[in-house]
């Protein structure tokens, strides 16, 4: 196999034919795409993994059945299968009825969600452990701004970095002309949500929210405008919608009211969470917003904009699968647990290092823990880790700091440095899911 472009040099017939080729079969119109990759690019990693050898199969799960302006009948299913060592893992994909293309056996075929970009939405909740003692927030100003422990819900949308010259993209990314995205929907902002690319030195391969207004920078007379703040900062794909005050007892179980800022001031510094004023609503302290209003299924419009365009080229659409949840509810979910060694890496007095190993429990009613990240932030500026899967049956890894340099020491006697460790849940249902442990 072809490594940087996932190209194959052959694949069995058998594994050919169920997607959708034009030309290869009567009455089959139309090629396999979904997220911009071809067949071969995107189950490169299936088809390529030693732990495929016998997996099995569950029958397709059907969750949603229309009928097409072109008369044909689409069915997004959900495939499950487990690993030759008993693992399960799932594929979210759409398949196309093309009567007339086989003389026996099922007339159905793979054809992808038919994007030519590599992005997509879907809910999300996490857990969110602020690890300063509460006694320290309670007794000082100096972390006024640190991040209570909390469940958080809301919409992770993910956008394929282009070809910018960072580290994470290879040859055949689709979104390699992609300059910036609106994306507009239930849940979002009025006007939108605007993405765009990071600094080429943070080796996340996810665009991030450059602003909630919906603007879109006059590129003819500027250079490209990098989502966080000052180029750094704010990097996050996630619009957060809800929120608890905080993750035991009761408190876990009521939801705070939010923001508790001016709409100014949320609009400039915080677009990555929800604000009356982004919904043309009077800001208040009990203001929530009514998650009738996102429920599962519901569309989103994605505009593109490519090299200095000023006006989207193109747009598509994509829907969430699952409903945005009350942040209560996910007090009621099951969490792997971190280890001990683990928490003490985002506690008071840990030390600088060059490389942290994130562990955990695996709590045998939860997921499987799919992919981890580590973050800080201090004087010399922001580490993010480059995110890392994690292969199944392994409750361990290392996320060395990225780019350069080491993981600043952290210590309650000052706010200047912070460290955030973070596992994330492998989902068979199109949501997202994570657990993260931080200190400030």
């Amino acid at each position: 196999p072809d490594t940087v472009n996932r190209l194959l040099n052959g694949v069995a017939t058998e594994c050919q034919d169920f997607v959708a080729s034009a030309g290869d079969a009567p009455n089959v119109n139309i090629d396999f795409k979904n997220n911009g990759y071809t067949p071969e690019a995107y189950f490169y990693g299936l088809l390529t993994s030693s732990d495929m050898d016998g997996a099995k199969f569950n029958l397709p799960e059907l969750m949603r059945y229309i009928t097409r302006p072109d008369g044909r009948d689409e069915a997004l299913i959900n495939m499950k299968f487990r690993d030759k060592n008993g693992f399960i893992d799932n594929r979210i994909l759409t398949a196309k009825k093309f009567p007339g293309s086989r003389t026996t056996g099922t007339q159905w075929w793979l054809i992808g969600n038919q994007r030519g970009f590599d992005a997509f939405i879907r809910s999300s909740v996490r857990q969110r452990e602020q690890m300063i003692a509460q006694s320290v927030l309670d007794g000082t100003t100096t972390f006024n701004n640190a991040a209570r422990s909390r469940f958080e819900t809301g919409l992770e949308i993910f956008i394929q970095r282009p070809n910018n010259g960072g580290t994470v993209n290879f040859l055949n990314n689709p979104n390699g002309d992609v300059r910036y995205v609106r994306v507009k929907g239930p849940g979002l902002p009025t006007a939108g949500l605007v993405y765009a690319d990071v600094v080429a030195s943070l080796p996340q391969s996810w665009m991030g929210i450059l602003n909630a207004t919906g603007t879109i920078p006059n590129d003819t007379t500027s250079t490209q405008q990098f989502a966080g703040m000052n180029g750094v900062g704010v990097t996050s794909n996630i619009f957060n919608i809800q929120r608890t005050q905080g993750i035991t007892g009761t408190q876990a179980f009521t939801i705070r009211p939010n923001p508790n800022q001016s709409a100014a001031n949320q609009l400039a510094n915080t677009p990555q969470w929800a604000h009356p004023a982004m919904y043309g609503a009077t800001p208040s302290n009990t203001w929530t917003f009514d998650l009738s209003q996102a429920p599962s299924w519901s569309l989103y419009t994605f505009e593109v904009f490519k090299n200095l365009e000023t006006v989207a080229s193109s747009t598509f659409t994509a829907r969430i699968l699952t409903p945005v949840m009350p942040a209560p509810f996910a007090a009621t979910q099951q969490w792997n647990a971190y280890t001990s060694a683990s928490r003490a890496l985002v506690t008071d007095g840990a030390a600088a290092a060059s490389s942290v190993d994130i562990a955990w429990t695996q709590n045998a009613l939860a997921e499987r823990i799919g992919s981890i990240n580590a973050y800080s932030f201090g004087p010399s500026g922001q580490i993010n880790s480059a995110s890392l899967g994690v292969p199944k049956g392994v409750f361990t890894r290392a996320a060395p700091a990225s780019p350069s340099g080491q993981y600043p020491a952290i210590s309650t006697s000052s706010n200047a440095t912070g460290r955030t460790l973070q596992i994330r849940h492998s989902m068979l249902d199109g949501s997202y899911k994570d657990h993260m442990i931080q200190f400030n």
